[in-house]
């Protein structure tokens, strides 16, 4: 599975958790993970499936907030945060306690029709999460389908 092939291939610098990251929000504590075009991707998140390209994998997952996966490595100052989780990103922003974990600049992929009907109803609510914590999108050109925020 995608799993053991990337911890294969990749350095022993790297952690690697088999598990569905939500927010503190989520209830339980595990998740069918869902696929989009035969990867496994997401998982249902009480019905907030914005789309039908999501088919059940039968796969049961843990669930985790990645401020749990931050916790247990003690990593609570970041430069710079990538997050591409095809389509639940907002949902994974909203597992980090920004109070505890320092990061600098984030920088969200977005995609329609997972959560949310369009990118833009996504980078509006991302945007406006994130303004709660201090992150605001620099004069910076922003390309489509990448929206990055720094920490003021």
């Amino acid at each position: 599975n995608n799993f053991k092939f990337c911890k294969l291939f990749r350095s022993n610098k790297n952690y690697f958790f088999n598990c569905a990251l939500v927010s503190f929000d989520y209830k339980g504590d595990r998740g069918e993970l869902f696929k989009y075009d035969d990867s496994q991707q997401s998982i249902n998140q009480n019905g907030h499936w914005g789309g039908t390209q999501y088919k059940p994998s039968g796969q049961i997952v843990k669930c985790r907030t990645l401020q749990s996966i931050l916790d247990e490595l003690k990593i609570y100052n970041i430069k710079k945060f990538f997050l591409d989780t095809e389509g639940y990103e907002f949902e994974v922003l909203k597992g980090i306690n920004y109070k505890k974990t320092k990061i600098l600049e984030i920088d969200v992929e977005t995609h329609d029709k997972a959560v949310f009907k369009t990118m833009q109803d996504e980078e509006k609510a991302i945007t406006s999460f994130l303004k709660n914590f201090n992150y605001y999108k620099p004069d910076e050109t922003q390309t489509k389908g990448h929206i990055l925020y720094k920490l003021k």
